[in-house]
């Protein structure tokens, strides 16, 4: 997330056109996105480099990751490496 903006849209609902659409429309505004079920349907991997392409500031997933530390830790590098902040 870029220091000094605070905004945090959350794209729950909304479908990944919409989210790009809004992404594009607060470019240098928001500091980052919300998405859950965007991840689930079109894999972190593409929605966060669609919405980075737009000019989302930084993309936050909270995936509630609850399992034994070695799978947690597996899903987080995934994320990581996905390019999420």
């Amino acid at each position: 997330m870029t220091a000094g903006r605070k905004l945090i849209l959350d794209l729950k609902g909304m479908d990944l056109p919409q989210a790009l659409r809004l992404a594009e429309q607060t470019a240098g505004v928001a500091g980052g996105f919300k998405a859950h079920d965007l991840f689930d349907t079109h894999g972190v991997a593409a929605v966060t480099r669609e919405l980075k392409k737009k000019g989302a500031l930084g993309v936050w997933v909270d995936y509630k990751l609850h399992a034994m530390p070695a799978t947690v830790a597996e899903r987080a590098k995934a994320l990581r490496d996905a390019g999420v902040d």
